[in-house]
């Protein structure tokens, strides 16, 4: 009898793996396909929204060219008038003016008049002195600084604000606790030299509001002789007629022009028959004049005065 082996259980029979598609590769391709498209789509758009902006532009209107008012700011200040020396000045509302007279003498540190505006100008709100003096020279004016008031001169220069010309000299000044700007502007009207002394901040705002008064004819006429040296007139013998009488200039007499309506008395007058001309000084006026008119001097235009 033949003896059987046993029968050993056989190995499981594994089946060959399959290969999937790879899902996420693909995923990420038409992903990144997506975000072309939708960059490109993006920068069409941009493209078209800015070459539709260039052209809405040409279309726009122009925002005006004409410059907007400035404020004054001395419209709310007060007005200061001196009668006997023809003038007028604005100043701060709480910088009261305090009035000084002096006298006729010349020389350094004399006035015939002086006003100070604020009980202490320099310190005080927009505050400035005025001072009205004999006819001084820049030397009298750097040596009343130099040494008293400053120790040195910064600079100097001329300065025109309407339609008067004032000399500033600029210096520094200790103050309390630190040196401040300062500026002394002076103008000459006649025999009498016109002196402002402020802030360098504010010299050029208070010199805006300085007015020489005119006085008419008829007035000079009236005055005596003591007034019109006051007034800066010339008292004198006018005319033919040698008659003595008051006259003063105009503050803008002397000055260059080319047609009458330069001129507050409303003459240009050629002299030696050139041009430019000068402005008429007095208001009566003697001789043979020949008047500018439109930039010409014609003797067509020339008349004789008595």
């Amino acid at each position: 009898m033949e003896t059987q082996q046993p029968v050993l259980p056989s190995e499981p029979i594994i089946p060959p793996a399959t290969h999937k598609p790879e899902v996420k590769n693909s995923l990420v391709l038409i992903m990144s396909i997506l975000l072309i498209v939708t960059v490109a789509i993006a920068g069409l758009f941009y493209f078209q929204i800015q070459k539709l902006s260039k052209e809405l532009s040409k279309y726009q209107i122009q925002p005006s060219s004409t410059p907007t008012a400035t404020a004054d700011p001395t419209a709310d200040w007060k007005t200061y008038t001196n009668d006997e020396y023809r003038i007028e000045i604005k100043y701060y509302p709480e910088s009261t003016p305090y009035e000084l007279v002096g006298n006729t003498e010349t020389g350094q540190f004399t006035y015939l008049y002086q006003v100070n505006f604020g009980m202490n100008p320099l310190k005080s709100i927009y505050g400035y002195s005025l001072v009205i003096r004999q006819k001084q020279t820049i030397e009298n004016y750097r040596t009343e600084l130099i040494g008293h008031i400053t120790d040195k001169i910064d600079s100097e220069e001329d300065t025109t604000i309407n339609g008067n010309t004032w000399k500033k000299i600029n210096y520094q000044m200790f103050l309390t606790t630190d040196y401040v700007p300062m500026t002394m502007a002076y103008i000459n009207h006649s025999k009498y030299d016109f002196v402002v002394t402020a802030s360098a901040l504010d010299i050029d705002q208070i010199l805006s509001t300085f007015k020489f008064l005119e006085t008419t004819s008829q007035n000079d006429k009236n005055l005596t002789k003591e007034e019109c040296a006051r007034q800066g007139g010339i008292w004198k013998q006018w005319g033919k007629l040698n008659k003595e009488y008051c006259q003063i200039p105009v503050s803008d007499g002397g000055k260059l022009c080319t047609d009458g309506s330069q001129c507050s008395l409303g003459n240009c007058i050629a002299k030696n028959g050139t041009v430019p001309g000068e402005c008429q000084t007095y208001k009566a006026t003697f001789g043979c004049i020949t008047y500018v008119k439109n930039g010409i001097a014609d003797k067509k235009n020339t008349i004789c005065l008595d």
